[in-house]
């Protein structure tokens, strides 16, 4: 019992700060939304984030699914029947991304004028060219330092991940592209700008894992030969690799088909609408990166009792820490788009039907992430290839007929089918599933309090932006006293976060 309360605790403090770092992370994206939007137009914003779209999937392809293997193999190296030193991994999973990630750089500033002319259409080719051109000069750096951080992850600490990640680089990036603005209204710049704290990231990280590793206690003999340390090591990651890139694809590959088969106008309206969502994704994305490393070492440690516990409690502080905003942005979605321009309220159709998506993806938990733990990297990675293939099958379909309403349907069918398959097979392979009276108590407080406050505040207030924030103000005093009653259930007791114990 005491060692699954030291995962809970471990699990919540770790997941508590990395949502402190996704909470300026996130306002840190709001906030640079609004400077380009604001800054450069709808039409000159579209062309600017698309091409973060295509950086981002590019980078998180080079990367090759390294981060989650040098988490897995790090965090159970204990347990692990054969042993590869963590300097082995490091120079067998660094070198092919340092070599992928140039040459993809190069490949796509070789392409640009082409890449421009889709996504800037006839009037802003040139700058979109320009913009792509620069961006890429910084994939390198970027796919090396998500690397890395899995690695700090590995060995149990979130500080690098949001310390550098989350926040430095967030808080940077917005300061950067604003200071930029204030210069010029040139998108090449503001591109630089928006890059060059990547290279910072990546001096931090590294000096951060160096530190680490001086720390570290743990020596590992007899450690196998090269080869068999790469044999081990990208049989486990190859598929992570493509399953990366296929999420890459259906997460990020949409914002620039609506661009090149609308209108830059409407990937901006499409790029905020999807960015929205990511302000409570992040907060997801804290539980899962924290969880991560503890499926690792319970699954080795063949502890399935404790990987039930934690799954169960983890779906339930995704709910409770997302449910909430994606209830009230459904039923506010024009008063939300609206912030960043008149424009931008033809997206709301489409943020509804987004927010169903990741509720329901919030709602099975960290399912993917357990899914590769427990060893089914290849099970995961045909998951995720069928949802970006059918994501880009729908988005070729949809969009030249219903535009940003077309991206939205492909995007969240996509989100459904990647999220429950995975549920299919672990249910199946473990019978291991996020359903309960944890579960329950989890979704009934966040759908019924906030869904019915929101509803309330709509019918008397109408859907404007005060209804939203005094829906959300009163469903939040409501909010805390009802999950402080439940608090035993759903793994909030003080007594276990607090209890005695190492941080992990």
């Amino acid at each position: 019992m005491e060692g699954h309360s030291s995962q809970i605790r471990g699990l919540a403090r770790a997941s508590g700060l990395n949502l402190v770092g996704s909470a300026v992370a996130a306002l840190s994206m709001l906030a640079l939304l609004l400077v380009l939007t604001k800054g450069f137009g709808q039409g000159r914003a579209g062309v600017f984030l698309s091409a973060v779209a295509l950086f981002q999937v590019l980078s998180i392809a080079a990367t090759l699914g390294v981060e989650t293997g040098l988490v897995k193999f790090i965090s159970s190296r204990v347990h692990a029947e054969s042993q590869i030193s963590n300097q082995d991994l490091l120079r067998i999973s660094l070198i092919p991304i340092a070599v992928l990630s140039s040459l993809l750089a190069i490949l796509t500033i070789l392409w640009s004028s082409r890449i421009g002319s889709f996504i800037g259409g006839t009037s802003l080719a040139g700058e979109a060219s320009g913009v792509v051109a620069v961006m890429a000069w910084f994939i390198p750096p970027a796919s090396i330092s998500y690397a890395l951080f899995g690695a700090t992850r590995g060995y149990g600490t979130m500080r690098p991940t949001v310390v550098v990640d989350r926040i430095g680089r967030s808080v940077l990036q917005i300061l950067l592209v604003a200071l930029a603005l204030m210069w010029g209204h040139s998108l090449q710049s503001a591109a630089l700008f928006w890059g060059l704290p990547y290279l910072a990231e990546l001096l931090a990280v590294v000096g951060w894992l160096i530190s680490i590793q001086h720390k570290d206690g743990l020596i590992v003999q007899n450690s196998p030969a090269w080869f068999a340390a790469f044999r081990e090591f990208w049989g486990f990651t190859l598929p992570r690799a493509a399953a990366s890139i296929f999420r890459a694809t259906y997460q990020w590959f949409d914002v620039i088909l609506v661009a090149g088969l609308a209108s830059p106008e409407a990937a901006a309206v499409y790029a905020v609408a999807t960015r929205l969502l990511q302000v409570g994704l992040l907060a997801a994305f804290s539980v899962g990166q924290a969880v991560e490393p503890r499926f690792g070492k319970m699954i080795a440690a063949d502890d399935l009792t404790t990987t039930k516990s934690l799954y169960a409690i983890s779906t339930a502080w995704l709910i409770i820490l997302t449910w909430p905003m994606y209830i009230l942005l459904a039923l506010f979605a024009s008063s939300a788009l609206g912030i960043f321009g008149s424009g931008f309220v033809t997206g709301s159709t489409a943020l509804v039907i987004l927010c169903g998506s990741v509720i329901l993806g919030a709602g099975v938990g960290p399912v993917d992430i357990l899914l590769v733990m427990k060893g089914k990297s290849t099970w995961s990675l045909w998951n995720t290839g069928l949802a970006a293939g059918l994501s880009i099958i729908l988005n070729l379909l949809l969009i030249p007929v219903l535009g940003v309403l077309g991206a939205a349907i492909s995007l969240a069918t996509s989100r459904v089918v990647a999220n429950l398959l995975p549920l299919a097979q672990l249910n199946h392979l473990a019978h291991l599933h996020p359903f309960g009276d944890t579960w329950a108590r989890a979704a009934l407080t966040s759908s019924l309090i906030f869904g019915g406050v929101g509803l309330i505040a709509k019918f008397a207030l109408g859907s404007g932006l005060t209804a939203a924030i005094t829906a959300g103000v009163i469903a939040a005093l409501a909010y805390v006293p009802v999950l402080w009653r439940s608090r035993a259930l759903i793994g909030l007791d003080p007594k276990i976060i607090l209890g005695n114990g190492s941080i992990a």
